[in-house]
């Protein structure tokens, strides 16, 4: 099967072990300064993935390379290698923890029929790019405050299912600024998914602007120093 990618205006195919993606796309100097902008990507869907599991995977990994990765963070990316016993390098690798739970979600999603339309992305700072390419925001908790994830989805109008707990019931108005199901109900997530994805683009405009209205006027820092001061003034006066 060709690389995708390939087919993109300009691609030029690597050499050797790389021939399967794109060297580049016709510019280096722009390509270059779209990566450290961080909007750049570089395809390394030729390279291989190899997953460690268990209590011991960070201990084992850390007698095993030049990184020390005991106390290696969820989320976060380190490089490392392996080294042969006269100390060459026999591989380089780029590796993260994604921390216990996120291996029992990976092996659903692998066992699920669904698993070629599911990704797992690792945490990361840059929240809006896969914020803005969503459709929607679930919040499925079953005991929730008030996420700042889902504040950020309405503020940039994107429209958010969530279960009627807390904090979340008391933000979103069902159908006027997103959708509301009740929690540890599959079926009810089911029922919200079909309704969300079900409505028209500009009932999903109309709740996604309706959102970013109610986080201007009830969560921007601006509008809680304003009534922060009333009450001051009130208990004060």
């Amino acid at each position: 099967m060709t690389n995708p990618l390939l087919d993109l205006p300009g691609a030029v195919a690597g050499d050797g072990a790389d021939a399967a993606v794109a060297a580049h796309y016709g510019s280096f100097n722009l390509e270059q300064r779209a990566l450290e902008n961080g909007e750049g990507f570089v395809d390394l869907s030729h390279r291989d993935v190899v997953r460690i599991e268990g209590p011991d995977r960070l201990t084992w990994l850390h007698s095993l390379t030049t990184q020390h990765l005991e106390a290696l963070a969820p989320g976060v990316t380190l490089p490392g290698l392996v080294l042969d016993p006269q100390g060459h390098v026999e591989h380089a690798f780029v590796g993260s923890d994604e921390g216990p739970s996120s291996a029992t979600l990976a092996a659903w999603i692998g066992a699920s029929p669904h698993s070629e339309r599911m990704r797992m992305v690792p945490n990361t700072p840059e929240v809006q790019r896969w914020i803005g390419a969503a459709d929607l925001l679930v919040c499925a908790s079953d005991v929730e405050s008030l996420p700042k994830s889902v504040l950020e989805a309405m503020a940039w109008e994107k429209p958010v299912l969530a279960t009627a707990v807390f904090g979340l019931a008391e933000t979103i108005e069902h159908g006027v600024n997103g959708w509301l199901c009740e929690a540890g109900d599959l079926g009810a997530l089911a029922a919200g998914l079909d309704l969300a994805f079900g409505s028209d683009a500009e009932t999903r405009q109309r709740i996604g602007a309706a959102a970013r209205e109610l986080v201007l006027s009830r969560h921007d820092l601006g509008a809680y120093a304003a009534r922060i001061g009333g009450l001051l003034d009130a208990a004060t006066g």
